[in-house]
C-alpha cells in the first residue's frame, strides 16, 4: 500500500507539472517554451497532463502491477519531455532539468531498482534528440556538451536516489525485526506473569492497567471482557491500591501494612517495582 500510495502522489506530481506548462505556454506564452514549435509543445503537454491521467486510473485499479506501471511512466517522462525539449529549441530550455525529479522518485519508488537503467534510457533520449534537432532545425547551436554534462547529472541522481533506498531497505528490515523481537518480549512477559503465584498488575504512570495474570482478575474483579479493546483503570476497580501507588510514586521508600479490599474483604499485601 506504501509503495501504490507514493507511485499515486508521483503521478499528482506529473499531472500539476503538465498543468502548470500548459497555463504558462498558453497563457503567458513565455518564450522558452516551445520557442521552436509552439503548437508541437502544446499539445505535448496536454498529452502529459492526459498520460498522467490514466496512469492514475491504472493505480486506482492496481493493474497491471507496480514494476509494470512505474517502468511505463518513467518511459512516458522520457519520452513527452524529450519532445517538448525539441519543440523549446533543446537543452537550454531547462526542460531537461524535470527528469531528475521522475528518475530520483523511480528510484525510490522502486527501491533502487532499474534506476541507473532508467537513467540510460534518459542519456540516450537527450542525445538523440540533440541530433534530431542539430539536423532539422536551422541554425541550431550544438549543445552536446551541455547534454553530456546532464546525463552525468542523471546517472548521478540516479546512483544517489538506489543507495538512498538500500538504506530505506535497511532502516525497514531493522525495524521490522525489532517490532518482532518487541512482540516476543511482550509474550513472554505475558507467560510470566500469566503463571506466577502471585496477582500481579502492569500499570502505566497513568494509572491503566497494561497487563495482569488471572490471579489478579480473579481477586480484583477485573472485567475480562473489556481489557483486551480498552484500558482499564486500577482507580475504578480498586481505589485504595491506586491510592498506595500514589502514595508509592511519591516516595519509593514508603512501607505499607496489610490491606483489606473493599469489595471482596480480602487481605492482602501490596509490593510496588518500576519497570525501566
Amino acid at each position: 500500500n506504501q509503495y501504490w500510495h507514493s507511485l499515486y502522489y508521483f503521478n499528482l506530481y506529473r499531472f500539476i507539472i503538465g498543468s502548470i506548462l500548459v497555463i504558462i505556454t498558453w497563457k503567458f506564452q513565455l518564450a522558452n517554451f516551445g520557442s521552436y514549435h509552439y503548437l508541437l509543445f502544446l499539445y505535448t503537454s496536454l498529452g502529459y497532463i492526459f498520460f498522467s491521467s490514466i496512469a492514475m486510473l491504472f493505480i486506482k485499479l492496481r493493474y497491471p502491477n507496480i514494476n509494470w506501471q512505474l517502468t511505463i511512466q518513467i518511459i512516458g517522462d522520457i519520452i513527452f519531455f524529450s519532445v517538448m525539449l525539441y519543440a523549446s529549441g533543446g537543452i537550454r530550455s531547462g526542460l531537461g532539468d524535470l527528469l531528475l525529479v521522475s528518475l530520483a522518485g523511480a528510484g525510490l519508488i522502486n527501491r533502487g531498482h532499474l534506476a541507473l537503467f532508467f537513467a540510460s534510457i534518459a542519456t540516450i533520449s537527450v542525445l538523440l534528440q540533440e541530433t534530431y534537432s542539430l539536423l532539422t532545425i536551422d541554425s541550431y547551436p550544438v549543445q552536446y556538451a551541455q547534454a553530456a554534462l546532464l546525463s552525468m547529472t542523471y546517472f548521478a541522481v540516479a546512483c544517489l536516489a538506489r543507495q538512498l533506498a538500500k538504506h530505506i531497505l535497511v532502516s525497514e528490515q531493522l525495524a521490522k525485526e525489532h517490532s518482532i523481537d518487541l512482540s516476543n518480549i511482550i509474550q513472554v512477559n505475558q507467560l510470566i506473569i500469566q503463571y506466577s503465584q502471585e496477582s500481579i498488575l502492569v500499570v502505566d504512570k497513568y494509572g491503566n492497567i497494561l497487563q495482569h495474570n488471572t490471579l489478579a482478575e480473579k481477586l480484583l474483579n477485573l472485567d475480562s471482557s473489556t481489557h483486551q479493546t480498552e484500558l482499564l483503570k486500577l482507580s475504578d476497580y480498586v481505589p485504595e491500591i491506586a491510592n498506595r501507588l500514589t502514595s508509592w510514586q511519591g516516595d519509593s521508600n514508603i512501607s505499607f501494612d496489610l490491606l483489606r479490599l473493599n469489595h471482596s474483604n480480602a487481605l492482602v499485601r501490596t509490593r510496588f517495582l518500576p519497570i525501566q
